[in-house]
């Protein structure tokens, strides 16, 4: 029974790379990828069946001090600090009673957890950096001090240079 949700979230997340990862985007169309703050992390996929015995509806379970893992595509499991399953539950469920309990921040961050698990989301860019530059290797160039050094460096790094 556990491999058929394992292979669930992988067709899941195989279907959201397909449609928003790969596609490229028009003039004035813009892509389907969220970004999120730039240290957010992917929920973890809970990888025992033992979700299936704790009750699917987590409303007023949720402890304190909870971890949210997935277990199907559209269903997370809260799991408490000694790594139990607590209580099961719909995305959307989860974020409503985390927001009803008056943990809004929490609620936002299982949200962007969990768009970045299923490949819908990306970190950004830290500090809201609005010029990234293309990152180089010094230890991939042949003369590591000179600045000017292009031989040796990345010749496949497909990063725009300035003109």
């Amino acid at each position: 029974m556990m491999g058929n949700h394992i292979e669930k979230l992988i067709i899941a997340v195989g279907l959201a790379c397909l449609s928003a990862c790969g596609m490229p985007t028009g003039e004035g169309e813009s892509s389907a990828i969220i970004e999120v703050p730039p240290d957010t992390q992917p929920l973890a996929v809970f990888a025992s069946s033992d979700w299936e015995e704790v009750d699917d509806d987590c409303e007023g379970k949720i402890p304190e001090r909870v971890e949210f893992q997935i277990v199907t595509s559209n269903r997370l499991v809260a799991v408490d600090d000694s790594g139990m399953p607590v209580c099961s539950d719909s995305v959307e469920d989860v974020q409503e009673e985390l927001q009803a309990t008056g943990r809004y921040d929490e609620a936002q961050d299982v949200w962007q957890s969990y768009l970045v698990a299923l490949g819908l989301a990306v970190p950004g860019i830290a500090n809201g950096d609005p010029s990234p530059q293309p990152s180089t290797l010094p230890s991939m160039r042949t003369n590591p001090g000179d600045p000017h050094d292009t031989e040796g460096m990345n010749a496949g790094d497909p990063s725009p240079q300035p003109s």
